[in-house]
């Protein structure tokens, strides 16, 4: 079986996500004509109840699963953990739950509090979708996530997927010429012109960090991040082959997710990289005999100690 050609999925996701925003409008539009408006104001208490108890259930649920991540692999940083309790937007799957409650039991009698379910459950999305979702991104920049407009990250990933295009591109150009599949003179010519590109690219990457310093310091985390998770895999590369014991590698694993908590918590990022203790010497005063330039003589036999 062969891939699918980007144009191919380009359609398939086209389709696939048209298909999900029917079914979406479908749901919200059964839930307009099930539920009785006047309702809302009836239900009111019980509503804030599950709005506030669907909260604290997600704040339980991210902190523990933070406090499980810290011993599996490392936990998440708390700003993380704002946007995931807070983030946690609801819409059609639980609509699609309320309104398949059927309206009597297996004994004919009506579904006990269906009305009072559903108007629940609309609330707690209503909830949802307009405050959480309209006060998702004051937040996002509250915990310093968010600094910069959409537009900025969006210009500055622009950037770096165009300069990855033209590194390829002069990556194949060079192996297309070594196999003779490229004249010298047309290779040449291209190679000239994705070099300028490449340099056009950096000065507008250079001018983002200037302008932008959250998409520097951003972008200095995720360089760090994938230079820790390099480290990670040499030190399981070099215990598996045996260079290093199960108490070192474990010790040194644990720098590294506390370097990589440290980076993700950190406000501000730097490229400075602590110098491990192993090699940490004190400077010591040189002998005399060993100072730069003093001359040795040999020890003669009957000299004086």
């Amino acid at each position: 079986a062969t891939a699918m050609s980007p144009t191919t999925r380009l359609a398939v996701t086209s389709t696939w996500e048209f298909i999900g925003f029917i079914a979406n409008s479908l749901v919200f539009l059964l839930i307009g004509l099930e539920l009785n408006i006047e309702k809302l104001g009836q239900f009111w208490a019980p509503t804030l109840l599950a709005i506030a108890s669907v909260l604290l259930v997600r704040a339980v649920v991210v902190t523990i699963t933070s406090w499980l991540l810290r011993y599996i692999h490392r936990p998440l940083p708390y700003r993380w953990q704002g946007v995931l309790v807070w983030g946690g937007l609801r819409g059609a799957v639980a609509l699609a739950m309320a309104l398949s409650l059927p309206f009597t039991l297996g004994t004919g009698e009506p579904f006990p509090n269906r009305d009072l379910l559903q108007v629940m459950t609309f609330g707690v999305i209503l909830f949802s979708l307009l405050v959480q979702g309209l006060t998702m991104e004051p937040l996002a920049r509250r915990l310093g996530l968010l600094q910069t407009s959409a537009d900025t990250h969006d210009e500055f990933e622009m950037i770096g997927v165009r300069k990855a295009m033209a590194s390829a591109a002069v990556a194949e150009l060079n192996r297309m010429a070594a196999a003779g599949q490229a004249a010298p003179d047309v290779a040449g010519e291209l190679r000239q012109a994705y070099s300028v590109q490449i340099s056009s690219l950096d000065e507008a990457m250079q001018r983002l960090h200037l302008e932008a310093d959250d998409i520097r310091r951003e972008h200095i985390r995720s360089v760090r991040r994938r230079l820790l998770q390099l480290e990670r895999t040499v030190i399981n590369q070099r215990h598996h082959d045996g260079a290093i014991s199960e108490g070192g590698m474990r010790t040194l694993l644990r720098e590294i997710d506390d370097n990589l908590r440290d980076l993700d918590e950190a406000q501000e990022v730097t490229l400075e990289i602590e110098t491990p203790p192993e090699i940490r010497t004190e400077s010591v005063e040189p002998a005399d005999n060993e100072r730069p330039g003093a001359r040795k003589y040999p020890h003669q036999p009957g000299e004086g100690n």
